[in-house]
């Protein structure tokens, strides 16, 4: 076998991996996050954080437990 000959092959090879990854990646489905439910963003921070673990302060703003309470005016 000749070096051209090897370096079709490996060429032909590459190409098919190449192909086998981009369609394994665009055939997965979408994986929830590790949480298993939505990420909400913290009105304080910006932080992006599992809706289970923030705290809700009015319907659809949520913060991080970390940040006090603000004062009622």
């Amino acid at each position: 076998m000749g070096l051209k000959n090897l370096l079709v092959i490996g060429l032909v090879v590459w190409v098919g991996l190449m192909l086998w990854r981009r369609w394994q990646a665009a055939t997965r489905r979408p994986r929830e996050d590790a949480y298993g439910g939505r990420m909400v963003r913290c009105e304080e921070c910006g932080v992006y954080l599992p809706a289970t673990e923030a705290v809700q302060r009015r319907p659809d703003h949520y913060t991080c437990a970390s940040h006090p309470p603000q004062p009622r005016a």
